[in-house]
């Protein structure tokens, strides 16, 4: 344990905070099947201009099980981050960059979770 979070001094910073929010929001959107509709990536949709899905795609699931997976890699994808020093901008691409391949590369996925 690092001795900042010892003696009590750990304060997260907003990246941090804001990355815990994003898989909380993951496994809390589970929940809701209006909330995976609105937010899966739907090719025919994104092709009507609904650009928000290249990257609130990630964020959906088919099950809790796949949703808990997915946290634990982005976490892990955080951690690489931190290391390169830039945990928000390598998880955003990441995401935006799985988006696109599925778009571009994958002509066939219709619907993405």
């Amino acid at each position: 344990m690092p001795a900042a979070i010892a003696r009590g001094r750990y304060c997260p910073r907003g990246g941090d905070i804001l990355l815990c929010l994003i898989a909380m929001a993951s496994l809390l959107v589970q929940m809701s099947p209006s909330a995976l509709a609105a937010l899966e990536f739907s090719r025919p949709l994104v092709e009507r201009g609904q650009i928000w899905r290249l990257l609130t795609g990630q964020l959906v699931h088919f099950d809790l099980a796949h949703a808990i997976s997915d946290v634990g890699t982005f976490l892990l994808l955080c951690r690489v981050g931190r290391r390169w020093g830039r945990v928000l901008p390598v998880v955003l691409m990441s995401g935006v960059t799985v988006g696109l391949s599925i778009c571009f590369l994958a002509p066939a996925i219709g619907i993405y979770r």
